[in-house]
């Protein structure tokens, strides 16, 4: 599995033999995305050399966007700070920050205390665009798997769950129906591929 954003990108991994690839990232800078736009902004202003790897607390490396959480490496355990015990393999005693809350505080715009996870590719982000700009890339790019011969897809599905507002635009909560096109349009695919 691999992860990827222009759809050129996909087909060539699936000319060098890739079995599957993912599509997460492009998600954050849509309208859609119910993340604080300081969030969305950090992946449209990021750079190629902006995409660090880093180390969690709960020994995991991923991808980030550079910014002053990570950059403060002798970051000190905020007063107050308790463990949720949320990850099993996390030792409050030997970490140096709750990446629950570094994450939180992040999707809610508090990004000098956040960690903002990312893919590999956020800094093609360049534009808040509609899912649904998205999701017709993302048709005809399942049209290509089917002409390299890949059968089988999965893919994440994005739903909101509360009211929003975002650019200057009141959104409204996803309806389980909304979930269901979304959910319909991947099952229209997989039927064609196969």
């Amino acid at each position: 599995m691999i992860e990827l954003c222009p759809t050129a990108n996909m087909e060539n991994a699936l000319k060098l033999g890739a079995d599957g690839v993912q599509v997460a990232t492009r998600f954050v800078t849509t309208y859609e995305c119910d993340a604080n736009d300081r969030y969305k902004q950090a992946y449209i202003d990021a750079e190629e050399e902006d995409i660090v790897l880093v180390q969690s607390p709960v020994g995991m490396p991923g991808r980030a966007v550079k910014n002053a959480f990570i950059l403060d490496k002798e970051k000190d355990k905020p007063e107050n700070w308790k463990c949720h015990q949320c990850l099993e393999k996390c030792n409050p005693a030997n970490i140096p920050y709750c990446i629950t809350d570094a994450l939180v505080n992040a999707v809610k715009g508090n990004l000098d205390q956040g960690l903002i996870f990312c893919g590999s590719n956020a800094f093609r982000a360049k534009k808040l665009e509609h899912v649904s700009e998205i999701m017709e890339e993302y048709k005809k790019a399942v049209r290509l798997c089917a002409e390299s011969g890949i059968t089988h897809i999965s893919n994440y599905l994005l739903y909101n769950g509360v009211d929003f507002k975002g650019k200057g635009h009141d959104y409204k909560a996803d309806r389980p129906e909304d979930l269901y096109e979304r959910m319909h349009i991947s099952m229209d695919l997989q039927e064609e591929l196969i």
